[in-house]
């Protein structure tokens, strides 16, 4: 039931891709909150960051398949970054 375990490992595994966690972390922040008794969204942004960002970033973000497939057919379709990021999309596509 606990204690110490039998098992031992037989080799170490180092990673073979270095860790993308920034040390003390990054104090950016964006929260938003909403209320099911109000169409009131309240929002939150602290833009500090630790790190670079813009396209030296974008390395670092992790998106969906669909999401990543999504900004490609826009740029396809001739918008920019700064439409694409203050468009978002509708239901109707």
């Amino acid at each position: 039931m606990g204690g110490l375990k039998p098992y031992q490992k037989k080799m170490t595994r180092e990673q073979k891709i270095e860790s993308k966690r920034i040390a003390g972390g990054c104090p950016s922040l964006v929260q938003i909150k909403t209320y099911p008794h109000t169409s009131v969204v309240l929002g939150k942004y602290i833009s500090n960051h630790s790190h670079a960002i813009g396209m030296e970033n974008l390395k670092f973000i992790r998106m969906q398949d669909s999401t990543w497939e999504m900004i490609a057919r826009m740029v396809r379709y001739g918008k920019n970054d700064k439409d694409i990021v203050s468009d978002p999309p509708s239901d109707n596509n």
